[in-house]
């Protein structure tokens, strides 16, 4: 598990046992100290001067960048870089660029986005596709490292900088969404490509669920996440709305 001789490794140069397995005592582990890494990151940043979280923000845009540059990069230089898949078009990939685009441009509508959507990024910790590699590994280090600063980075806006998302804006997201699907759709059809999972269940995950009920159901965890990250904030704005009123009336 921890042997460096494997760190650039592809994976089909990694003996089966030098990886981990769903939710043992490694997953379990990576998971929480994951979790731990993302509170500390928002708690760094909220105790940051106000002057000081552009620069702080900055930084990880340009982090966030670098995740998909160091990945591209370690295909090319494995000879593994193709159309079918290595082309930014996974969901934490787009991501790591829209959350850098949000920050350098400030963009409201972006923030949301990278709300409703970056959040899935939970899920990777979750079901990783990765434990085929050992924990100390370039592959494992660059993922844990984008999907940590991809869930941080909403979380940086609310917590610290009074960010509240608006359902309202979920049209809008939606539309985005959609149209990011509409592109993977067209890739996976050309190049014979999963782009966004759409086309079927990722392998490392052992459910079978064929189309249409995946695409159903896939569609079902999309709402039911919405709803769940959202009914927080649609029930605090109608606190906010009626407790000045309480107040009128005493």
């Amino acid at each position: 598990m921890g042997n460096l001789k494997y760190f650039f490794t592809y994976e089909s140069g990694i003996p089966s046992n030098a990886g981990y397995s769903f939710f043992d005592v490694v997953h379990l582990s990576w998971m929480f100290i994951s979790l731990l890494f993302i509170a500390l990151i928002v708690l760094i940043y909220k105790k940051t001067k106000t002057e000081k979280r552009r620069t702080f923000m900055i930084i990880v845009a340009i982090i966030l960048i670098l995740c998909e540059c160091v990945r591209s990069g370690w295909y090319i230089w494995l000879g593994e870089w193709t159309l079918d898949k290595s082309l930014p078009l996974a969901l934490s990939r787009i991501m790591l660029f829209i959350e850098a685009f949000a920050i350098f441009t400030d963009s409201r509508y972006l923030k949301e986005f990278s709300y409703a959507c970056g959040l899935f990024s939970i899920a990777a910790f979750i079901a990783p596709n990765i434990m085929q590699y050992p924990i100390i590994h370039l592959h494992t280090i660059r993922y844990s490292v984008a999907h940590i600063l991809i869930v941080a980075v909403p979380f940086m806006w609310i917590i610290a900088d009074g960010f509240k998302p608006d359902v309202k804006y979920l049209p809008k997201c939606t539309i985005l969404l959609f149209s990011i699907a509409g592109i993977a759709t067209v890739a996976n059809i050309t190049l014979g490509a999963n782009y966004l999972h759409i086309h079927h269940i990722p392998e490392h995950i052992n459910i079978e669920l064929r189309q249409p009920w995946f695409a159903l159901a896939f569609l079902g965890v999309v709402i039911g996440f919405w709803f769940i990250t959202y009914l927080p904030w649609i029930m605090y704005k109608r606190y906010s709305k009626k407790k000045p009123e309480e107040q009128v009336v005493n």
